[in-house]
């Protein structure tokens, strides 16, 4: 991790304390599945960004209330 991907993984929204162990999955991710690029920098992006999208569906919405029942 050095300080340009870790500008990336902020820009994307990954959460800085969350940051190392993101990383750490898409080394692993990209062993595991013995993956070659062209261009780390902007497969570490998306990995950032879909972390981030995943993590927004996961957490629990709030209810809408109808304002006609606030008290």
């Amino acid at each position: 991790m050095d300080a340009h991907r870790q500008k990336i993984a902020e820009i994307a929204a990954v959460p800085t304390p969350e940051i190392g162990n993101v990383f750490a999955g898409f080394i692993s991710h990209a062993r595991d599945k013995g993956r070659l690029s062209n261009d780390w920098d902007a497969a570490w992006d998306s990995w950032c960004r879909t972390n981030t999208e995943h993590r927004k569906k996961s957490q629990p919405q709030r209810p809408a209330v109808n304002p006609r029942y606030r008290v």
